[in-house]
């Protein structure tokens, strides 16, 4: 989780360079926020985040109902019920 956190700061400091990636990350971060974020405060949201928080989001996105998109033939496509139990035994 060190890593990762290093890995975001990094690239919120690369990101200020440009004025378009600037303007881009305040809207986003008004989208969200309800307002543009300082570097700081962005920083302290990443610094803030513990493993137990990774592993809480981790759990909710891999126990909520699968989403399954196809594209091309999907003659070969396993069923919704086949890929469904693959991934629980995967899980466990």
């Amino acid at each position: 989780i060190s890593h990762t956190k290093t890995q975001l700061k990094s690239h919120i400091i690369m990101a200020s360079e440009s004025t378009s990636a600037r303007c881009d990350k305040n809207a986003r971060k008004t989208l969200l926020f309800g307002k543009p974020l300082s570097m700081a405060d962005s920083v302290a949201k990443i610094n803030a985040v513990t493993k137990d928080d990774v592993q809480k989001l981790a759990n909710k996105i891999f126990r909520s109902k699968l989403t399954l998109s196809t594209l091309g033939a999907i003659e070969k496509t396993p069923s919704y019920e086949e890929i469904t139990e693959a991934l629980s035994v995967a899980l466990v």
